[in-house]
């Protein structure tokens, strides 16, 4: 049995790329391969989302805040630093300050300070952000399983540990 050889938009961009440049065993192919796809993965996630988002008071920033947040489990609650938000979300701590602003005055959020280290407060969702972020997650999380329904679960599987196994000697490298 042969199987068809599948084909996207990022292919079309490839073979361009491939004229120009020399790339003898094909590693740079699949390299730019692999970052386009992620990238135009996390771009097409992003537009689902702010189409979920569109009726809906919350800003993407501030979602994806209180998704962070949500994730930042510390002492078995949902609560983080500013500093631990703005390196989840990627975003600088001024950047953050800015989001928690509005969100402590929506009252999705509660700030107070830390009472292991003074300098410092604790970011927590309250029960109107809890809400918030389970009415948008229950239908974003939907839409990003449609986005992958062309990958069974199994493929899903290999796809992280191969991205899983990336990160890793990314981290790695980063961190000695």
């Amino acid at each position: 049995m042969h199987q068809e050889r599948i084909t996207d938009s990022t292919d079309a961009h490839l073979d361009v790329w491939s004229a120009m440049f020399s790339d003898d065993d094909g590693r740079d192919r699949e390299t730019e391969g692999v970052l386009n796809r992620v990238v135009r993965l996390k771009n097409e996630s992003d537009r689902r989302l702010r189409e979920v988002l569109q009726n809906d008071p919350l800003s993407l920033d501030e979602y994806m805040t209180l998704h962070v947040l949500v994730g930042g489990q510390t002492k078995g609650r949902p609560r983080s630093t500013p500093a631990q938000l703005a390196d989840l979300a990627g975003v600088s701590r001024a950047g953050m300050t800015g989001r928690l602003d509005k969100l402590e005055r929506s009252g999705l959020v509660t700030r107070t300070p830390d009472t292991d280290d003074r300098r410092s407060v604790i970011v927590e969702i309250t029960a109107k952000g809890r809400e918030a972020w389970e009415r948008i997650a229950n239908r974003w999380s939907g839409e990003d399983v449609r986005m992958l329904d062309g990958l069974s679960v199994e493929e899903l599987r290999e796809l992280n540990a191969l991205l899983r196994k990336a990160f890793h000697a990314i981290e790695s490298r980063r961190d000695s």
